[in-house]
């Protein structure tokens, strides 16, 4: 899956999570970048991104998926992998 179809869900799932249709992620986007992205909305992020992806990421995965361009790099590898 190409990297900005990938943004663009992961974009809606930021929008869906936060119920701010204004949020805008880009690579480089982080948990102090958006208020409110604390440890259990991170948690509901990551669920819905398994879900959207299909996949599963590891504790450890979780814990250090702390930027978008992190999770980014986390779903290519698992396409790559998969795909």
């Amino acid at each position: 899956m190409r990297e900005e179809l990938i943004l663009e869900k992961l974009q809606d799932i930021f929008h869906d999570i936060f119920g701010d249709e204004t949020i805008i992620i880009d690579k480089s986007t982080s948990t102090s970048d958006i208020e409110g992205w604390d440890s259990l909305t991170h948690i509901s992020i990551l669920e819905a991104i398994q879900e959207e992806f299909d996949t599963k990421f590891s504790l450890d995965e979780m814990i250090n998926l702390t930027d978008v361009g992190k999770i980014l790099e986390a779903i290519i590898r698992r396409e790559n992998v998969t795909g």
